[in-house]
């Protein structure tokens, strides 16, 4: 169906009470012309002009802004020069005549990196607060694993270094041993020994494990110490205690490297009670300020020529190990073999060959391994004792019975 105009007469006027007529061809051309006259001189030109008022208006609100008065001039001057020679199509909802997206995509992005620069989180949320520092560990659990021995290096053995080495690098192995503390030990059978447990534990050539201190006789025999991790440099400590018929007595002490708060040390006493408890209460005198001044965690061994329920041990023993057999103790540590029920509960198995001395009569106890008692993790600690082999030229390698212990320590690590 034809679309209906009204139809113009010659001088351009409507008719007024004349009724409308159907144009015809002609006059709906003419109208059609003169449309497209009104909407290019009339129309465009108004659209123009308020999209420009409006883009001014919005420029003086950003006062002061060059950036933003730069780009409304911008894009008021491309929307005049483009409207001017383009009419948009009815469909086109583009009303500047460009797409807008690079003035937006640039802006937006702008925005994004400073805030990428500020650690702002781009979707608008809070930043996330960073997680609290954990503080480092002040202490380090370890299990030690001692033997000591007393191997009657003169006595028993003539100096002579290789069976009696040979029997400790077998105990070594047996128990996983990583401590060694060894009493009446003549040089060459120290060296022989450490030449072995280098090999065994292979320890670093040029890291210091093995320490020694003789007692300055003509025949000399003294204590060692060694330890599988090997010793911090220029720890080495010997502190003499007293003297006697034998020689002169000795503590010999070492850092170990990993641990720098731990130390193990080693000792052996004068055969004569009234001594051996003096030179007791110098040694502990060294070995509480090991503790008191560097928060060492410290073990002893050695033969203290005291039987373990002697009255000087006192001082020694913790309260804790206050028995029938083994009473009035007011001491810091603990024996590795003090609390087994099966062996004289408090006192400890037998070191020395006899079976018959000791409260329970079941033999003398000399040799020991202590452990500050602040140190053991939950009571976890045991000892033992083993028969003297009888490996060394065919008779037995010493006088006294091996001990091993094991114990689970803490260890300051600053």
């Amino acid at each position: 169906m034809d679309r209906v105009f009204p139809c113009l007469n010659e001088s351009g006027s409507q008719p007024g009470d004349e009724p409308q007529q159907i144009c015809s061809v002609a006059s709906r051309k003419r109208v059609g012309a003169f449309g497209e006259i009104l909407r290019k001189q009339i129309l465009i030109p108004f659209v123009v002009l308020a999209f420009s008022v409006g883009c001014a208006g919005s420029s003086s609100e950003s006062q002061g802004d060059p950036q933003a008065d730069s780009g409304a001039s911008s894009l008021d001057t491309g929307a005049v020069e483009q409207d001017a020679n383009f009419v948009p199509d009815a469909s086109d909802d583009q009303v500047d005549g460009g797409s807008g997206e690079d003035a937006e995509i640039g802006e937006d992005a702008e925005i994004e990196e400073a805030g990428d620069e500020q650690g702002v989180e781009v979707d608008g949320g809070e930043p996330s607060e960073p997680d609290a520092a954990v503080p480092p560990p002040t202490h380090k659990q370890h299990i030690l694993r001692i033997f000591h021995w007393n191997i009657a290096g003169g006595k028993e053995n003539g100096c002579k270094p290789g069976p009696i080495s040979e029997a400790v690098l077998k105990f070594v192995k047996d128990h996983k041993v990583d401590f060694v503390g060894l009493n009446e030990v003549c040089p060459k059978q120290h060296d022989a020994i450490e030449k072995a447990l280098r090999a065994e534990w292979k320890v670093p050539n040029g890291t210091q494990f093995a320490a020694y201190k003789g007692d300055e006789l003509a025949t000399v025999v003294g204590n060692s110490i060694f330890a599988r991790l090997g010793f911090v440099p220029d720890s080495i400590e010997r502190e003499e205690l007293g003297a006697d018929q034998y020689g002169k007595r000795f503590l010999i002490c070492a850092k170990i490297l990993g641990f720098p708060h731990l130390r193990q040390c080693a000792t052996h006493l004068s055969p004569n009670d009234d001594k051996a408890g003096n030179q007791l209460v110098k040694m502990l005198g060294v070995i509480e300020k090991y503790w008191e001044k560097q928060n060492d965690t410290v073990f002893f061994t050695g033969d203290l020529n005291l039987r373990a329920d002697a009255k000087a041990l006192d001082i020694v023993y913790s309260a804790a190990v206050n028995t029938k057999n083994n009473s009035n103790n007011k001491g810091q540590y603990r024996e590795v073999d003090d609390n087994d029920p099966q062996h004289c509960l408090g006192y400890g198995e037998r070191t020395l060959p006899n079976t018959t001395g000791g409260p329970c009569k079941q033999g003398g106890k000399i040799d020991f391994i202590f452990i500050r008692q602040n140190h053991i993790v939950a009571g976890d600690y045991d000892g033992d004792t083993f028969n003297i082999p009888k490996t060394c030229n065919g008779k037995v390698c010493s006088d006294h019975r091996p001990v091993f212990g094991r114990a689970r320590v803490q260890i300051a690590l600053d």
